[in-house]
Formats: C-alpha cells, sequence, structure tokens
C-alpha cells in the first residue's frame, strides 16, 4: 500500500509539473523593429525614433533587431526570434524589406507588420500584396517632387538639376514628379523650354562622399542654381557644395532647413504620425490589414514645408492654389521613370530635359 501510495504521490506531481510547464512563456518584446545595419537615413532614424516612442509612452517592451540584408533568410532569422519573444507587431522600414515581408508576412500569421516606406511583393516592379496582418505605410512621391520642381520654377529658378541615389521606387517617383512639376509651372508661366533646364541623373548610390559633392559642385558650376537630391545621406553632400558654390538645395524626407542654409524648402512625410497612430491601432483593435495606400497631398501626408521655406517669389497663396489643383481626381502625375515617359512620347514641351 505505502509503494502504492508512493506511485500516485510521483505521478501527481509529475502531472502538476508538466501542467505548469504547459503555461504561457514569458513575453520578452512586444515590438520589434528590424533595421538594415547600413541603415541611416532620415525615414530609417525617424522609424526608430516613433517606434521606440510608442512603445516607452504604452509600457510597452521594445527590441531593435539588425540584419546584414533584406533576404528572405536573413530577415526571416529575426523575425522568427521575435515571436518566440511573444511580439505583436514588427515594424521594417524601407524597399529592401520588401520581398521579404511578402514571403514572411504568410508565414508567420499571428504576428502583425507594419512597413514604412515599402510595401510587400514578390519581386521589384511587382504588385503589392499585403496580408491580413501587414499594413504598409507609403506616400506619394512623385506629388513631393511635383511640389518641389513647380514651385522652383515658379519662384524663378531658370537651371534645375535632380540627383537620385539608387533607383528604387522612391527616389523614381520623386525624380518623375520634380521634372513634371518643372515642366507644368513653365507651361502655366509661358515659358519657352529654352527658358528652363532640368538636369538629371542617378548615381547607383545613397552614400554621401567627397566625389559626390565634386558633382554637384561641378553642376553648380556649370550653371545649375538649385538642385533636389533624393537618396540616403548623399543630400549631406549636395548641401555642402552649393554652401561653397552659393547656390541652393531642395530637402527631401524632411524639413531640412537646419541643416544648411542653402536649403530653400524641403519635401515632407509624416512619417512619425502616421506610424504612431498605425501602432496604437495594434494595441486598441482597430488595426486593419491588407493595406498599402500612399500618403498624399490631400491628406497631408507629403507636403511642402512652406513655413520655413526661403523663397523670393512662391507664395503661401500660390502654395494652396497648386495643392487644390492637385487634390482634384482629373489632376494626373505620373509615377514612372522620366526615361520611360520619354520613350512613351512626353516629350515635357516647357522645359529642356538633360538626362545623364
Amino acid at each position: 500500500m505505502k509503494k502504492k501510495g508512493l506511485s500516485i504521490l510521483i505521478v501527481a506531481t509529475l502531472i502538476i509539473s508538466m501542467l505548469s510547464g504547459c503555461g504561457k512563456k514569458e513575453v520578452t518584446e512586444n515590438i520589434a523593429l528590424l533595421t538594415l545595419a547600413s541603415a541611416n537615413d532620415y525615414t530609417s532614424a525617424t522609424v526608430q525614433k516613433t517606434t521606440e516612442r510608442y512603445a516607452q509612452e504604452n509600457n510597452l517592451i521594445y527590441k531593435q533587431h539588425q540584419v546584414s540584408n533584406g533576404t528572405v533568410e536573413a530577415v526571416e532569422v529575426e523575425v522568427k526570434a521575435a515571436a518566440e519573444a511573444g511580439a505583436d507587431v514588427v515594424v521594417l522600414s524601407g524597399t529592401d524589406f520588401e520581398e521579404a515581408l511578402y514571403e514572411l508576412q504568410g508565414k508567420y500569421k499571428d504576428l502583425k507588420f507594419v512597413i514604412v516606406d515599402g510595401a510587400p511583393r514578390k519581386a521589384e516592379g511587382k504588385k503589392y500584396k499585403a496580408r491580413k496582418n501587414t499594413e504598409a505605410i507609403l506616400f506619394a512621391e512623385e506629388q513631393g517632387g511635383f511640389l518641389a520642381g513647380y514651385a522652383a520654377v515658379k519662384d524663378g529658378y531658370k537651371n534645375l538639376g535632380f540627383i537620385g541615389g539608387v533607383p528604387n521606387d522612391n527616389v523614381v517617383r520623386y525624380g518623375t514628379g520634380f521634372v513634371q512639376g518643372a515642366n507644368y509651372a513653365a507651361e502655366e508661366m509661358g515659358l519657352d523650354k529654352e527658358k528652363i533646364t532640368v538636369r538629371f541623373t542617378y548615381m547607383g548610390t545613397n552614400e554621401m562622399s567627397p566625389a559626390m559633392m565634386g558633382i554637384a559642385g561641378q553642376w553648380y558650376d556649370e550653371g545649375c542654381e538649385v538642385i533636389f537630391a533624393s537618396g540616403g545621406t548623399m543630400g549631406t553632400a549636395i548641401m555642402k557644395a552649393a554652401e561653397e558654390k552659393g547656390k541652393k538645395v531642395i530637402g527631401v524626407d524632411c524639413d531640412q532647413s537646419g541643416e544648411s542654409s542653402s536649403v530653400i524648402v524641403s519635401v515632407t512625410k509624416q512619417i512619425d504620425s502616421t506610424l504612431y497612430a498605425t501602432l496604437a491601432s495594434v494595441y486598441n483593435g482597430e488595426f486593419v490589414g491588407k493595406k498599402a495606400q500612399a500618403m498624399n497631398v490631400e491628406d497631408g501626408g507629403i507636403a511642402l514645408s512652406i513655413d520655413k521655406a526661403k523663397f523670393s517669389n512662391f507664395t503661401q497663396q500660390d502654395y494652396s492654389n497648386i495643392i487644390e489643383k492637385m487634390s482634384s481626381k482629373d489632376f494626373k502625375i505620373s509615377q514612372e521613370d522620366v526615361k520611360q515617359l520619354q520613350e512613351k512620347g512626353d516629350k515635357f514641351e516647357n522645359i529642356t530635359l538633360n538626362m545623364e
């Protein structure tokens, strides 16, 4: 009887141990942020600060995960780690994560994904496909570029330049919008194409370098008055060149007026408020999912820093007028690369466009 009682006690102890072991794992992170180790641009920095701020203000555990590249294999290592740590949401930034997210959003269905300045797709050029656990925060860069080109010509600049870094979708949209905006302004002003010149190139890199500064300096020496640059940290090199040559720059993604006296205006994105609201939706039950929609001028998602602008002729009223026009459903700005538009027969009849 004693042996039987002892056996029952042992079995009971084992059952209790097993049941307690089946309890919910300890959560060691709520919000995971995935970043490229090489990322040092404004958008990545803003996404990091906003994500961290939301976590702190809402007593949530935040952890940053760095990956060496955006391949599915590299990204999944950190997504899996976040899932095992009990994370509710994974935040990513940039087009480098698009293809990995396309695969992983379906594999990790219990996680919610939020990506800024990118959206899940199978391959570059393919359509976006966000599942019900994914929201993509995009911006209509072509509208921001349009405003920059339009305002510069309206203000009296005759010789403009666009220098893009790696020609991903965001950079391409900024560039094509810039050219279309300059052409539209020249058309409104009744100017012949010989009056306005737009010089245009992609550098294939987003890094600031002495070589980048030298190229911008050469453009300025050859007559360029103002350059709109888009791509990583390269804008810093353009600003330094502009300061040396006494020329001007149009900032990108955020208000860059505090970075250089050469900045006459900036194209700004409302990344912080949009991302903060999206993270809040995860925790208040309002997360929609299956969403990849670009913020635009109509909803204030992309704009000019008109209150900090250093224009001579372009006014607040001029700005309000063009925003009103752009908000019309009949007003179209193409997202296609400038070269593709030219191949289709778009001649930009009111400007001289020099592609390099």
